[in-house]
């Protein structure tokens, strides 16, 4: 990237400090990834535009940043809804304690797919064929977790019910579940 293409990218006023600068867009971009649902399409959309401006403010200062070593093994889910939905909460947060970690573009980007990833299977759990003449619900609108929570103890009545029930059960479950069916489907097949 040249010069005038890097201040496109990364506009940089005389009194400013490249680095000062450079961590206020890194802490912006981490608020964002921390603060909204992971979606797939946006959030690669936000890496895209982090990995230029990174580019741009290597072009302009001529400095980088040392990746780190980040690798992460499998991530189980239980078959028993209500564990499946708290071992997502667990492991989301692992994914957002890594992101406020990475100083490196490239590491961010590591965690963010591994994330997407697992959010994607999560929602493969969650997958349900259901009415069309039901109403569309917006993919990027996480419910309240407490109040899925519970929505999921109300139906499960401590018996470990599992996804197959969940499914078989549609017609007759709580709003809230419902909603969420339909949430996690549709977004797999936004990104399937």
């Amino acid at each position: 990237m040249d010069l005038k293409e890097a201040q496109i990218y990364f506009p940089l006023k005389e009194e400013e400090d490249a680095h000062d600068k450079w961590e206020e867009i890194l802490f912006e971009h981490k608020q964002f990834f921390l603060t909204r649902p992971a979606i797939p399409k946006v959030f690669r959309s936000k890496l895209k535009k982090i990995q230029q401006q990174y580019e741009a403010f290597e072009s302009i200062t001529g400095d980088s940043f040392k990746a780190q070593e980040i690798s992460y093994g499998e991530f189980p889910f239980s078959d028993v809804v209500q564990e499946c939905f708290q071992q997502m909460f667990r492991y989301r947060g692992q994914f957002k304690q890594d992101v406020l970690r990475c100083q490196q573009v490239k590491d961010i980007s590591k965690v963010i797919e591994k994330w997407l990833e697992l959010e994607l299977e999560h929602a493969q759990k969650w997958f349900f064929e259901y009415p069309e003449d039901l109403d569309t619900p917006i993919v990027s609108k996480e419910p309240d977790p407490m109040i899925l929570l519970g929505a999921l103890r109300q139906w499960d009545e401590n018996e470990q019910k599992s996804f197959s029930l969940l499914k078989k059960d549609f017609e007759v479950l709580p709003k809230a579940l419902k909603d969420e069916m339909k949430r996690l489907s549709l977004l797999l097949k936004l990104n399937g």
